[in-house]
């Protein structure tokens, strides 16, 4: 009863510090998207308050995570690793091909961050070519001659002004009818360039590439920078336990990996990880295994390093 309890409150607290990690990262993105606008309402307290729930949430998943680790007895090293019988290790060789895996996690997130960064100079660019045309645009009068509501489409809104009759998107909660009135800004140099008083009409192009560079990259940013977190667990726990000799095979499934692990002492440990590149099912290979619980890595026969989660602690013959 005892362990059953254990395996349940290790799976609320892992439940709970990937629900608040989530929590946290769509606030990040959400905020940072919010902030790009030109009408953000900073004087209203919603940042303080969107920053409040960002602080609590990465708090909450800390917490839970360190518990969750805790109660998974992943500092007891003698549930993981048997003693070492095979003679000493050179921790040289396993060491850098986990820097190989750490290297790759930090250019996918310099990559992400980077995707991240261009939508919102787009997003940026689309709010200063509304805020110019207000700025700096000719100012016409113009009445709505028609107004169009598709049923799976943005509605739009025809206007005409001076002997010009353009086509505006609604962004805005206002509701049109035939015979509005309404202020619109252009630039005489450049007639496709235009909006009303209301209404930004921003570039649909600009707008759905920053709109998607800035979802995908904090998407992206936020998985590759809980990868490069983890890698740094995985090597102070490499530093407490050091490496062991063992025997492995494991097969691939869709999106994972199944390893099982046997030690000279006939001890069995069972793990899962991520599938790299040119894995395929494996006879038993020599590998060397180090780390503990969720934290734990395997040096391949091919010498790359396998990030891997023991399910439970090695079982004994």
């Amino acid at each position: 009863m005892g362990d059953s309890r254990l395996r349940v409150g290790r799976r609320g607290f892992r439940a709970t510090c990937l629900v608040a990690g989530l929590v946290c990262a769509v606030f990040v993105a959400g905020t940072t998207w919010s902030t790009l606008s030109p009408d953000y309402p900073w004087d209203q307290g919603e940042l303080v308050a969107d920053l409040v729930i960002v602080a609590v949430s990465g708090v909450v998943s800390v917490v839970a995570g360190r518990y969750a680790r805790r109660l998974g007895g992943d500092g007891d090293v003698a549930r993981w690793l048997p003693p070492e019988t095979g003679g000493p290790v050179d921790p040289g060789p396993p060491r850098r091909a986990m820097r190989v895996g750490l290297r790759w996690s930090a250019l996918w997130l310099v990559v992400w961050t980077c995707v991240a960064v261009l939508g919102g100079v787009a997003v940026a660019a689309k709010n200063r070519e509304a805020r110019w045309l207000l700025d700096h645009g000719a100012r016409d009068p113009g009445v709505v001659v028609a107004v169009h509501k598709p049923s799976k489409r943005p509605v739009t809104v025809d206007v005409r002004y001076g002997s010009s009759v353009v086509t505006v998107r609604r962004t805005t909660r206002r509701e049109y009818a035939v015979g509005d009135r309404v202020e619109v800004y252009h630039d005489p140099a450049d007639p496709s360039r235009f909006r009303t008083a209301d209404e930004p009409n921003p570039d649909r192009v600009l707008e759905a590439v920053g709109f998607v560079s800035v979802f995908l990259g904090w998407l992206g940013l936020t998985v590759q920078a809980v990868a490069v977190a983890r890698w740094g667990l995985r090597f102070r726990a490499v530093s407490r336990t050091g490496w062991r000799h063992a025997r492995a095979r494991y097969t691939v499934e869709p999106g994972k990996a199944r390893f099982v692990v046997r030690f000279a002492d006939g001890g069995e440990l069972r793990a899962s990880g991520w599938v790299m590149s040119r894995m395929h099912d494996s006879g038993w290979t020599p590998v060397l295994v180090g780390g503990t619980g969720g934290r734990m890595v395997i040096q391949l026969e091919d010498g790359r390093a396998a990030r891997v989660a023991a399910r439970a602690p090695r079982s004994l013959p």
